[in-house]
């Protein structure tokens, strides 16, 4: 399983940031999402924020972050999907453990829907198939939250009605088993 590895920046701005450029910030940002890619914007947009001595994101930073994810899409220094940076587009994301960050770090609405996706196939694949009520706390434990609240399990199993209406997860017997194009028993772990 791969830990979630945070970017370790060194930014140095001549301005407060809602003064920067919105190219320079998207520069910044690009930093955070070639190590954290996929990642939410705002959480990219605290990485560099808390790089530079800033803990607070009021209105003019983020409006200031969010006019630099455009900047930083048409300059091709990331892609921006449903409020996601990644590195680029497509990509498989990995799934990633999240079990060593601070709870106030730990959102699962911080996780893309596509790791989301990723994670569940993983825990189905690697479980020879699961009972569909399972998934959500099976998910969420790889992803490193230890409790499961409803709001994370409605978030999963969203995820987990996405993957079966595609036909990447079938119901066999009282199973969900994955389908990549073999019998999910030769599967190798993602």
């Amino acid at each position: 399983m791969a830990k979630y590895e945070l970017a370790k920046l060194d930014i140095r701005l001549q301005y407060d940031l809602h003064l920067v450029d919105a190219a320079e910030l998207a520069r910044c940002l690009s930093q955070v999402v070639a190590v954290e890619g996929p990642l939410h914007w705002l959480e990219a947009a605290r990485r560099v924020a808390n790089s530079v001595g800033v803990q607070r994101l009021g209105n003019r930073i983020q409006d200031a972050f969010s006019r630099a994810c455009r900047s930083g899409t048409r300059l091709g220094l990331f892609a921006m999907r449903g409020g996601f940076l990644w590195k680029q587009e497509p990509e498989q994301p990995t799934v990633r453990d999240r079990s060593d960050f601070a709870p106030a770090m730990k959102k699962l609405e911080y996780v893309a829907p596509e790791e989301i996706a990723a994670a569940i196939e993983r825990v189905v694949r690697e479980s020879y198939g699961m009972d569909a009520e399972e998934i959500a706390s099976a998910t969420c434990r790889v992803l490193g939250f230890a409790r499961v609240t409803e709001e994370m399990r409605s978030v999963v199993e969203k995820q987990r009605s996405n993957l079966i209406s595609s036909g990447r997860l079938v119901m066999k017997g009282d199973l969900l088993i994955c389908v990549n194009g073999a019998d999910a028993r030769t599967q190798p772990a993602v």
